[in-house]
């Protein structure tokens, strides 16, 4: 559009249109083109001007105002919009010829204003075109429209604000039928509760021509209150000067945005009395922070905001926070919870835990967290870690008493526990057991045969093979062992490995003879271990077979015997990683 200023303007995305747009096409009496100012293009039109100019609507898309113009009356137009573009608000009305699809030409008058979204990012031309050569409230079409909109419509005497016409939408939206209307002899400022003069003001700018937007309280019928949003505009019927009025109940979208101030105040209320920190970051700086945020850190309030995130944080821990921060903004990870010395006004240090995620404000990302003083939970943990460490000691050493009392009475097998804990623990490692697991294991090697303190010593001790009814009673131990150590409250399931250290895959196995599943993995570990120290040393009735033969029996009862992933993993502990058993 020559003579027009450019502006940033784009085409509107349907969810950015302003909501004006949608109550300008409703108009039932005039055509109404909106066009982007940068763009010269159509943004939206309505039917009627579709119905003036002789068009579908994707034809009339496809058209600019310029080929619809009378090539005599371009250049009034081009000067209609260089006033227009000066003034930069108000409108400017012209006498043009609309050339039609079918060539024939529409006198008309043209009313252009200039209509800024900055929800849509952009500038607009209204045009409202009204066809000279009819009456509007002639033509069957216009009332058509009028009273079958879903949309209540009201039309106006510019001069006296009496109601002439209310569709039935609008009918049913106040409670008046159009004869009681007429009967009463309604006048807008008889439903309005706005002053009287400001509503006059405002109805003599819609009559000349100054689109007009009101919202206010209107009364209906049965005297209930209706919260409305009108749009006004000049019509004229039959000479006569009059304003319609589209209007809209927006009495459920303020009540809504009633709940939603409610709302925030409450979560304002909410986010200044909690007793953790809550934060927003912008740009590396602090766009927020709650009373008990600033507190943590020894500030006002208001002096912790616009600082630096590093302002915050030791120095030491300064590389690993903004490295958090920009994982977040860069989007390769979203949320991130952790722990750093903070550093508070005076200079000194305190420990906090922080939980961050990333969000998007006013189109831009930022990071929303909150933090908490936690110096107390970690002095707490200290202290609770250091009471588990001495229970554990004193634990360890009541297991390792135990131990040595049974060597002091076994001496050919006083060190067979321990070197079964420590294969236990190696093989349970090459397995990739948690440290905390492999420390249960060790635990019960050491007092996996603990139950033989029942046995008779002289059987124990016997030079020669064992009788069928000797080896029953040696059969006997893992029982007694349960019994002696399951009322010890270990951590682990000491006594239950105890019992199971003999039972084998296939069930052939005791003193329950279990299968596969029904042995704990830390039994299978220690089964395997047991077998393989046992072969490898001196027995009072034999001599050391040594460890390949040991391996060698481990590795035929993979599968069927022996856990095969432990068989595997003994096997390459001992011919990968050269383990030998300790003397």
């Amino acid at each position: 559009m020559h003579g027009m200023k450019k502006s940033a303007a784009r085409r509107p995305q349907e969810h950015l249109r302003p909501k004006w747009m949608d109550a300008l096409l409703d108009l039932p009496f005039v055509g109404v083109a909106i066009f982007d100012v940068e763009t010269r293009r159509w943004v939206r039109f309505n039917d009627r001007i579709c119905a003036l100019l002789g068009y579908s609507r994707a034809e009339l898309a496809a058209v600019r105002w310029t080929a619809v113009c009378h090539p005599a009356d371009r250049v009034v137009m081009r000067n209609a919009f260089r006033r227009l573009n000066a003034a930069r608000s108000g409108h400017v009305r012209i006498a043009q010829r609309l050339v039609r699809k079918d060539g024939h030409e529409v006198r008309a008058e043209v009313d252009f204003s200039l209509a800024p979204s900055k929800r849509a990012g952009g500038e607009f031309i209204v045009a409202l075109v009204s066809d000279t050569r009819l009456p509007v409230a002639a033509a069957g079409a216009h009332a058509a429209v009028f009273d079958e909109g879903r949309t209540a419509m009201v039309l106006l005497d510019a001069e006296t604000g009496a109601v002439l016409d209310a569709n039935a939408a609008a009918q049913r939206l106040y409670g008046w039928t159009l004869q009681e209307i007429k009967r009463l002899g309604l006048h807008v400022w008889d439903v309005s509760r706005t002053d009287g003069a400001e509503v006059r003001r405002r109805l003599r700018r819609a009559a000349e021509g100054v689109l007009q937007r009101i919202e206010g309280t209107h009364r209906n019928a049965a005297g209930g209150l209706l919260e409305v949003e009108i749009h006004c505009g000049a019509v004229e019927i039959d000479g006569r000067r009059c304003v319609y009025g589209i209007v809209h109940d927006i009495g459920e979208r303020k009540r809504a945005e009633a709940a939603r101030r409610d709302a925030e105040e409450k979560l304002q209320a909410v986010v200044e009395q909690s007793i953790t920190g809550i934060y927003i970051i912008e740009d590396g700086r602090f766009s927020y922070v709650n009373t008990r945020l600033a507190e943590i850190f020894g500030y006002a309030r208001d002096e912790v905001a616009g600082l630096p995130v590093a302002e915050l944080v030791a120095p030491r821990d300064r590389d690993r926070v903004a490295e958090n921060v920009r994982q977040r903004l860069a989007g390769e990870t979203r949320t991130v919870h952790y722990e750093f010395s903070g550093r508070r006004k005076d200079g000194s240090e305190v420990a906090i835990g922080a939980h961050g995620s990333v969000a998007t404000l006013r189109g831009k990302r930022v990071i929303v967290g909150v933090l908490q003083d936690i110096t107390e939970r970690l002095r707490a943990e200290r202290q609770s870690r250091d009471y588990v460490r001495k229970l554990e000691s004193a634990m360890l050493a009541t297991v390792t008493s135990m131990s040595r009392l049974f060597g002091l009475r076994d001496p050919y097998t006083a060190g067979h526990e321990t070197r079964v804990s420590l294969l236990s623990a190696a093989i349970a490692r090459e397995l990739g057991v948690a440290d905390e697991r492999v420390k249960g294991i060790e635990i019960a090697g050491r007092v996996h045969d603990i139950g033989k303190i029942s046995v008779p010593a002289e059987i124990l001790a016997k030079p020669a093979r064992l009788s069928p009814q000797e080896f029953e009673l040696i059969k006997l131990h893992c029982g007694y062992g349960h019994e002696v150590l399951n009322v010890i409250e270990f951590p682990w399931p000491v006594a239950e490995i105890t019992r199971q250290h003999h039972e084998r895959l296939d069930g052939s196995g005791y003193p329950q003879g279990l299968r596969n599943g029904g042995i704990l993995p830390e039994a299978r570990i220690m089964a395997v271990a047991d077998v393989i120290e046992a072969m490898s040393s001196h027995r009072p009735y034999r001599a050391a077979l040594g460890t390949e033969p040991a391996l060698a029996e481990i590795e035929r009862g993979a599968g069927t015997l022996y856990d095969a992933d432990v068989a595997a993993g003994a096997l390459r502990l001992f011919r990968d990683r050269g383990y030998r058993i300790p003397a």
